[in-house]
């Protein structure tokens, strides 16, 4: 493919330093907090990983005078010459962690219907609340923390216990006014913003809040480590035009991509067959009856890629790299930055809130 943009520290200084509207700079400090996922521990060993991931992040996106150190399981970054602290500070903590589905085959109760028909329901408290009763089996894989008004806004969460969850507010006490719903074990909520096209969205109730959530069963199919660092970069498809983000395989990923889309191009040919239209070969139709990956990047849908069981070259399934469509060449090279740099061993949440001082 070829590049025909230079990705990089001067390209990435050139956007980030541009902040959002305003000229001054400033110096800040920014104090990340570990969460470790479920059956996690935070150990001295994975917090300099993550120390170490977060000042490569920090040294590419050209900040002045960084300084990364580890205090227990907090970070602290100090930094000078940025316009935007806060918005720095949210690509520091990026999780950059990239999971691949087979997706109809991974859709949980209740967001699929039928043959494997996805049906996302419009929030994620809709979502949670359908699924309680099997939360309440074994050990929840996550928890999330609700304000209890009529929208239920996420204050907290994911988090592997209700001690993270609580663990900012007074004493690791549950606020007042708030819900607590569970995510049943070996489960992941996933969202799909309506800006991207987010299969079966509406069957179970229009979004208001901008976004689609779905079920989906862990194990994912492959996740960061079956990809090559190296070989992130962002770019533009030179068939549509469109900044992404490509991706590059590890030898095991490879084959492991190609049974799953060997396994989506056979279910596309039973589904289209069962429907009598195995031998229409208009995209419409085929899209209809396809199976389909899906590409999940920090539990936000980037892509939904289906397989062209029409297409006899794909009968074996597909043996290279895939690529992430972004709205924007920022977007893009925001995402490759964070995929460059490596997966940080927790999640993590600002302790306070970084910003120029007036």
């Amino acid at each position: 493919m070829k590049r025909i943009l230079v990705v990089g520290a001067l390209a990435l200084v050139a956007i980030l330093v541009a902040g959002c509207g305003g000229s001054h700079r400033c110096s800040a400090s920014i104090t990340l907090r570990a969460v470790p996922a479920k059956g996690q521990r935070v150990t001295p060993a994975g917090m300099e990983l993550a120390r170490k991931i977060i000042a490569s992040r920090v040294n590419t996106l050209g900040v002045a005078s960084p300084q990364v150190d580890v205090h227990g399981d907090e970070i602290v970054i100090e930094f000078a010459g940025v316009h935007n602290p806060g918005r720095t500070a949210g690509i520091l903590r990026e999780p950059g962690q990239l999971q691949v589905f087979d997706f109809e085959t991974s859709l949980a109760p209740p967001t699929v219907q039928g043959d494997q028909h996805p049906a996302p329901l419009p929030s994620l408290y809709s979502l949670l609340s359908a699924v309680q009763k099997q939360a309440n089996r074994g050990t929840p894989e996550s928890y999330y923390l609700f304000k209890a008004t009529p929208s239920h806004p996420v204050l907290q969460g994911p988090a592997p216990t209700l001690h993270q969850l609580f663990r900012p507010y007074t004493n690791g006490k549950q606020p007042t006014d708030t819900e607590v719903l569970k995510v049943p074990a070996s489960r992941e909520p996933v969202r799909c913003l309506v800006s991207t096209p987010c299969p079966g969205g509406g069957e179970n109730g229009k979004s208001k809040s901008g976004g689609y959530w779905y079920l989906l069963k862990l194990p994912p199919a492959l996740t960061g480590k079956d990809f090559v660092e190296s070989g992130v970069a962002a770019d533009v498809d030179p068939n549509t035009g469109q900044p992404i983000v490509t991706l590059q395989f590890t030898g095991h990923g490879s084959q492991d991509f190609k049974r799953i889309t060997r396994a989506e191009y056979d279910r596309g040919r039973v589904n289209s067959g069962q429907a009598g239209q195995l031998n229409a070969h208009d995209q419409n139709t085929v899209a209809a009856y396809a199976g389909h990956n899906a590409i999940v990047l920090d539990g936000d849908l980037e892509e939904t890629p289906y397989i062209d069981y029409t297409d006899s070259i794909l009968s074996q399934g597909i043996v290279g790299n895939a690529q992430i469509t972004e709205p924007s060449m920022e977007a893009a090279q925001r995402t490759a930055l964070v995929l460059q740099s490596g997966s940080l061993p927790y999640s993590f949440q600002p302790v306070g809130r970084a910003s120029c001082p007036r």
